[in-house]
């Protein structure tokens, strides 16, 4: 029941974005103006979370350097390899985004839409005729 509740919470933000386009493009603009403040939340998680892990780690290379039969060494290796990976996180997909779809925001999403007369008012399809825009 509470699941059902939240799932209906976090989509209403998205039906209001979606009621009040009228075109594919504005949908996507709309969506698309709204991700930043996500974007920012979860890289400060990764940040975060990336740096607890490495000093939990660097905490458990100290629990070994004083107890080594209680405390392997591949417990702190782990830990800071994955800190290591999840602190890189947002710097690897920035490094992808760039490198698949350019670099900025205007080569992605809905800007790649904005002015190309790629919309559908209704039933009617018109395709993208310049995408260098």
């Amino acid at each position: 029941m509470i699941s059902k509740l939240m799932s209906i919470v976090m989509l209403m933000p998205l039906a209001r974005v979606a009621a009040a386009s009228s075109t594919i493009g504005d949908v996507a603009n709309n969506i698309t103006m709204q991700a930043p403040p996500w974007e920012l939340m979860i890289t400060g998680a990764a940040y975060s979370i990336g740096l607890a892990f490495i000093i939990s780690g660097t905490i458990k290379f100290k629990n070994h350097r004083d107890a080594p039969q209680q405390v392997p060494l591949t417990a702190p290796i782990v830990l800071v390899s994955i800190g290591g990976l999840i602190f890189y996180f947002p710097s690897t997909i920035d490094m992808l985004a760039s490198t698949f779809f350019g670099s900025g925001s205007l080569t992605t999403g809905a800007y790649l839409f904005k002015g190309t007369g790629a919309l559908i008012d209704g039933s009617t399809l018109t395709t993208v005729t310049n995408l260098s825009k």
